[in-house]
């Protein structure tokens, strides 16, 4: 059995009802959490150099997955959470993710693999999602990992990630849903992906909003990942049954 905290990815089938009980937020150490509130102030007061410099700081004590996974993962979270609430101005929320994803650009080469052998991953949110800092995180991470990755941006049509995939012959396709939790056109469009990739092609999920879509992916027998720790260990473990001819 699992242990409290611990992440278990679940690969979905048409006949699953249930699924892994999720863990929606990652845990935030003391240290972490002290970036996450100066980084909220800086938000609300609009102070865009002040967020920057947090980042860079943050970015220059913790390392990389400790950076991702629990300070902009997090912070993120809030931020969506307080736009949606009404205590934090959308022209707030409009400067923390323009400067979050810079951030993000400026240490994307850093993690880039000097092996270009390494398998290609399509990344994107799928249509009708227009939040991309999620996608953007999982890019930096993929790249981390030693993939190459092919980052699409947001609001993707299912046809046109199917062709990203097939001109770069992409071992996996990882898509970000974070907000709306209730797009009614969502189910259709894992569907049409899902029948228009390859059989060994691995269909990646993760962001705030997935849970609402469980249903939709369970029949493109997707893997749900809630953690960007899950999300390094299934790409792992692909890199891993690919090696050795599974």
């Amino acid at each position: 059995a699992s242990q409290k905290g611990e992440e278990v990815p679940t690969r979905f089938s048409p006949g699953q009802t249930k699924h892994e009980t999720e863990i929606i937020n990652p845990q935030i150490s003391l240290d972490t959490e002290g970036y996450i509130q100066q980084a909220l102030e800086a938000i609300r007061n609009l102070d865009n150099q002040r967020l920057e410099d947090i980042l860079i700081k943050a970015a220059v004590e913790l390392s990389r997955p400790r950076l991702l996974e629990e300070v902009i993962t997090p912070l993120m979270d809030q931020v969506g959470n307080g736009w949606r609430e009404g205590t934090i101005r959308i022209s707030s929320e409009h400067m923390a993710s323009e400067v979050v994803r810079s951030f993000l650009a400026t240490i994307k080469p850093r993690s880039r693999t000097r092996h270009r052998t390494g398998p290609s991953i399509v990344i994107a949110t799928p249509s009708g999602q227009y939040h991309c800092i999620g996608a953007f995180t999982i890019a930096v991470t993929a790249e981390s990992e030693g993939w190459q990755t092919n980052y699409l941006g947001a609001d993707l049509p299912a046809i046109d990630i199917i062709q990203a995939v097939t001109k770069n012959d992409s071992r996996a396709v990882a898509l970000s849903i974070t907000y709306p939790p209730d797009d009614p056109k969502l189910s259709q469009e894992l569907q049409t992906l899902r029948a228009g990739l390859p059989p060994k092609t691995e269909i990646l999920i993760g962001g705030k909003s997935a849970y609402a879509y469980d249903e939709a992916i369970r029949g493109a027998q997707a893997l749900h990942l809630t953690t960007l720790k899950s999300f390094r260990e299934a790409l792992r473990d692909i890199r891993s049954s690919e090696e050795i001819g599974f």
